[in-house]
């Protein structure tokens, strides 16, 4: 299994304001020795601001992160009909097992980037047995990392294979993520070693 951040494009999110916090260079509570450095790095840039009042740098500097959200060629809502159109092939269900429509999945998607900083998505596969749409659901249903969630299911490869699509308003932390892996990964190796061996069965 497998699990990434998809940016299909310069996105329009918050992350350069967010990460200028993060990392302590909010250019509103910058100190004084943050702003020098701040104009060393500019001048070695070829930006002149040593004219610049510091007020007025804050300012600029808040513009730029602004300006990365804001004047971005792709927004979050269309970065996440982007990602829903790339695997779009088959039926959608969410965490109930329950068919979603494309109306409901791009409302669920519009709902879901405004209110959260992240978008996942993961693959979820098996190397033996044609899972159905069940079988991923109670895969995605263990452990607590991830709760809500939209995936599409496709047999139409060498290897049954699931798109799951989730949101988080903060990064998985890596040994959450490490332990839902392995919950998840145990669940589908037992699902498509179940498949295969009540395949292999019913041939005899």
């Amino acid at each position: 299994m497998r699990a990434s951040v998809v940016m299909p494009d310069h996105i329009g999110t918050d992350i350069a304001i967010n990460s200028s916090k993060l990392l302590g260079n909010d250019p509103a509570t910058m100190t004084a020795a943050q702003l020098e450095t701040s104009r060393e790095r500019m001048a070695r840039a070829g930006m002149d601001t040593a004219a610049i009042p510091d007020a007025d740098l804050r300012t600029f500097m808040a513009a730029g992160a602004q300006a990365f959200r804001d004047m971005a060629p792709m927004t979050a809502a269309e970065a996440s009909a982007f990602i829903l159109a790339s695997v779009q092939r088959g039926e959608w269900l969410s965490p109930d097992g329950r068919e979603q429509t494309h109306d409901e999945v791009m409302a669920w998607l519009r709902e879901e980037s405004f209110r959260n900083r992240y978008t996942f998505e993961a693959l979820l596969s098996v190397r033996d047995g044609d899972l159905t749409g069940e079988a991923f659901c109670k895969a995605m249903g263990q452990g607590e990392a991830v709760s809500d969630w939209r995936l599409m299911m496709h047999n139409d490869t060498n290897n049954s294979h699931a798109h799951v699509l989730f949101f988080g308003d903060k990064r998985i932390e890596k040994k959450a993520f490490l332990a839902w892996q392995a919950e998840v990964r145990a669940e589908l190796t037992t699902a498509g070693s179940y498949l295969n061996h009540r395949f292999n069965d019913e041939d005899e």
